[in-house]
Parts: structure tokens; sequence; C-alpha cells
């Protein structure tokens, strides 16, 4: 019967702590990337909010210019169905219509770089596994005597 040797318990005691540490890895890199989803989910809605937000004051600031053409044209005697006054009113509402456009495209573009950001944060998960199961593999080449021994001796030992 083979005799269980210092460095044959030194080399399990190694080869365990490297599993361990794959494992433990690889789970904090999985929480690290759902905490970073979640802050990402969140990014966005703020986005979505402003974006929002941004629509209702360029509409809330139509209303108040269109209100203002219309009073000035009142106060001047000139009429409502005037082109000068139907001229400005379209023109207002025209410039908010392209500003609501820039406020779509750029909460278009943002969502986008949410998602991109998103799907980093799932690569890493992989990555970490990646270099986790590598290292392990890295830990058994380099300790394989050590491994072999302790093999050798737990057989034995049955």
């Amino acid at each position: 019967m083979a005799a269980i040797t210092a460095a044959t318990i030194i080399g399990g005691i190694g080869l365990a702590a490297s599993v361990a540490g794959t494992a433990i890895q690889y789970q904090g890199q999985k929480k690290q990337a759902k905490a970073s989803r979640r802050a990402e989910a969140l990014r966005a809605q703020q986005m979505r909010l402003e974006s929002t937000r941004k629509r209702r004051e360029q509409i809330r600031q139509m209303l108040i210019s269109q209100g203002v053409i219309s009073n000035n044209a009142a106060n001047s005697g000139v009429g409502q169905t005037s082109s000068g006054v139907q001229g400005g009113i379209a023109a207002v509402g025209s410039n908010t219509a392209f500003n609501a456009t820039g406020v779509d495209q750029s909460e278009s573009i943002g969502q986008g770089l949410f998602e991109a950001n998103s799907d980093i944060a799932s690569a890493g998960s992989q990555v970490a596994l990646g270099q986790g199961v590598s290292s392990f593999g890295g830990q058994l080449t380099n300790n394989s005597q050590a491994g072999g021994r302790v093999v050798e001796s737990l057989f034995s030992l049955a």
C-alpha cells in the first residue's frame, strides 16, 4: 500500500482550491453581470422618462408660442386667418415636430447603447467561466504529477 505523501496532500488541496476559486469567480461574475444589466435597465428607464419630459416641454412651448402669435395678432387687429398668423403658427408646429424627431432619434440610439451594454455584461460571465476553466486546466497541467499521486493514493487505499 502506497503512503500518502505531503506532496500528494498539497496537490489535492491545490486542485480543490483551484476548483473552488473557479466556481467563486464564475458566480461573482454572474452577479456582476446581473447587477450591470439591472443598472442598464434603470438607465434606459430614466432615458425614456427624460425623453417623455422633453416631448411634453416642446409641446407646451409650442402651445405657448402659438398662443402668443394669436394674441399678438388679435391685439394688432390682424385676423386669425391671415397668412402671416397661420404661417407663424405652422412654423412653430414644424419646429416642434423637428425637435421631437431629434428626441426620438436620441432615445433610439440610447436604447441601442443600453442593449449593447447589457450584451457586454452577459458576455463577461462567459469570459469569466472560460478564464476559470482555463486557469483550472493550467493548474491541472502544472500539478499533474501531484494530481497523479493523489489519484494513485486514493485508489490504493480502496
